[in-house]
């Protein structure tokens, strides 16, 4: 065997160890690769928000399974469509505008939670309230958004009723004041008007040496003076009050 064979041979011999190498971490980066987009999927969908990331035009290429929950589309008639067919119709005019104008500021995301309520469109046509974040990404092929959104319907709903109760409440409370207003200034002060009179009438009948008597009549007549006064005055700040 001569040494050109001998080396020709090595070589080969090398030169197929590191093919098969190549092909190793190749295949090794490969599975890490697919092993990776399959966490992410997984965290992605276990997420409670529906997350759905659209390209430059506003189509969707990600959209989880809480956005197949929430908005009632299957990932496989979502894939590819524009992301105002999840949005009512009377707010898509204003929706691309909205998304062009926040690419341009330059700004990565948007937090969920200012208080604002956008609107989703269920699979049903049924519309329903939302709060969103919004990120941007500038990419190779382009810039991506991604929206987290969160069905806020129960909460909404809360709130209109506590805000329902609160005016229930306000108007019965405001009832009674109207009640007790009536009852102060028909009644009672009007029964404390008559006892007055009743009270007059007696001192007026009294013998002169009754001296003592007229007295006590005078302070009372002073005290219903008082009470008159002071229910006519309740009753009306009841009244400005409504």
């Amino acid at each position: 065997l001569t040494l050109a064979a001998a080396l020709a041979g090595a070589t080969c011999g090398l030169a197929w160890l590191l093919a098969l190498r190549d092909a190793a971490r190749e295949r090794v980066g490969k599975q890490a690769l697919e092993g990776a987009d399959a966490r992410l999927a997984g965290l992605l969908d276990s997420a409670m928000d529906a997350i759905i990331t659209v390209d430059s035009e506003q189509n969707i290429i990600l959209y989880n399974k809480a956005a197949e929950r929430i908005f009632g589309w299957p990932t496989s008639e979502m894939l590819g469509q524009p992301l105002t067919r999840l949005i009512p119709q009377r707010h898509r005019a204003a929706h691309g505008g909205q998304v062009r104008r926040f690419g341009q500021t330059g700004i990565t995301s948007r937090r969920m939670g200012d208080g604002t309520v956008l609107y989703g469109c269920r699979a049903s046509g049924e519309e329903f309230p939302l709060e969103a974040s919004i990120s941007q990404l500038d990419t190779a092929q382009g810039k991506l958004y991604t929206v987290i959104l969160r069905d806020v319907t129960e909460r909404v709903r809360a709130g209109e009723e506590l805000s329902a109760f609160a005016s229930a409440a306000h108007a019965i409370r405001e009832s009674e004041k109207t009640r007790i207003a009536r009852e102060l200034h028909d009644e009672l002060a009007q029964s404390l008007t008559a006892i007055k009179m009743d009270a007059t009438w007696i001192r007026e009948a009294m013998p002169r040496d009754a001296d003592g008597v007229r007295v006590k009549l005078d302070d009372m007549l002073g005290l219903l003076d008082t009470t008159v006064a002071a229910t006519r005055r309740i009753a009306s700040d009841l009244h400005d009050d409504l």
